[in-house]
């Protein structure tokens, strides 16, 4: 387990793309790609993200 020292601050985000949920997708995420998500996440590791959070689920039952 990683051990962050008391006293830091660290900050995350949930990527988007890779959650298609109709209740908070914007528009651009449907015809986003996979290097589009690459791409974003790199750019967090690059600006100081400590971590990159996606959701668990590989495919959603259209009912």
């Amino acid at each position: 387990m990683l051990e962050i020292p008391k006293g830091t601050l660290v900050y995350g985000t949930q990527l988007p793309i890779q959650s298609q949920s109709s209740l908070y997708a914007a528009k651009w995420e449907g015809s986003a790609t996979p290097a589009d998500l690459l791409r974003i996440a790199q750019a967090a590791d690059r600006s100081g993200y400590f971590y990159v959070a996606v959701c668990d689920h590989i495919a959603i039952p259209e009912d």
